[in-house]
């Protein structure tokens, strides 16, 4: 009998993650889901407008071949998700890890050439996530942090980490706004 409970009791406690779980999971899809939806005004949902999405993704299809990708396989099909701020930041890194990519000899066909799997702003600054990638390409992504943490996300002028709802680098008017 008591068996029975506790098998019961462990039952409807994995239900209960497994639900919790997948909730979270559908809200997640669903505030991603929304940027897809034109809705550039959300600044919570922290997305690089359509109109510099597609200009990075032009001009360096290799290194984002990812978007158009499983969610399994890259998180790139969510596009960038940080602000417009970060957009020169981002251009640059990109034209800087293409580059050398080229130095041994790469081709952007070949397999081993770089892919990026996700860019996002977390605490404040640019996570740049990439498979195929060398020692010198993390020595970019960490100066790009470094660079970030000092850039305003959302216009790109000369900013500083603040804390509020969450942690962001902003300029002093888009901080003011940001307590608003």
């Amino acid at each position: 009998m008591l068996r029975r409970k506790y098998r019961t009791l462990t039952d409807d406690l994995y239900q209960t993650v497994i639900l919790s779980l997948t909730i979270l999971a559908y809200v997640y899809l669903l505030e991603h889901l929304h940027n897809f939806s034109g809705d550039t005004d959300n600044a919570e949902l922290n997305y690089m407008t359509p109109e510099k999405s597609k200009l990075l993704f032009d001009a360096f299809p290799s290194i984002y071949r990812g978007r158009v990708k499983l969610i399994e396989e890259s998180l790139m099909s969510f596009g960038f998700e940080s602000d417009d701020g970060w957009f020169d930041l981002i251009w640059t890194l990109s034209q800087k890890i293409e580059d050398a990519a080229k130095a041994p000899g790469l081709n952007p066909q070949c397999d081993s050439w770089p892919e990026t799997t996700q860019v996002k702003e977390k605490f404040g600054i640019v996570r740049f996530h990439l498979n195929n990638h060398n020692e010198v390409m993390n020595d970019l992504i960490s100066e790009a942090q470094e660079v970030s943490a000092k850039t305003c996300e959302i216009c790109g002028s000369p900013g500083s980490r603040v804390v509020g709802r969450r942690v962001k680098t902003l300029c002093d008017i888009h901080a003011k706004e940001f307590f608003l």
